[in-house]
């Protein structure tokens, strides 16, 4: 089984905020595992999402997972990002503000 390559922290939080505002069919999961980092009780991450996601983004989500677990705030490392917009966009593709689905 092949392994995934690790990524440079700042070149997968670039390619994950860059997708993660977007419509393409990778968007949610991005969106789900970047709020996941941030507030894991409140959006939940289903691991399976992680499966749809191409190799480069799958690496880059699981250097993502990796900052958390290392206690980094994704949103203190990249704090000019455009985090509202990707809370509003993920809160829009919820139902009635169930963030488990």
């Amino acid at each position: 089984m092949p392994r995934i390559a690790t990524v440079d922290a700042d070149q997968a939080l670039d390619r994950l905020l860059d997708v993660a505002l977007n419509h393409s069919g990778q968007a949610r999961s991005v969106r789900r595992v970047l709020l996941a980092c941030y507030n894991a009780p409140e959006w939940p991450l289903d691991l399976s999402d992680l499966r749809g996601l191409d190799p480069d983004l799958q690496a880059s989500a699981l250097t993502a997972i990796g900052l958390f677990m290392e206690g980094s705030d994704l949103y203190k490392h990249r704090p000019e990002a455009p985090w509202q917009a990707i809370w509003d966009l993920a809160c829009q593709e919820t139902e009635d503000g169930d963030r488990t689905r």
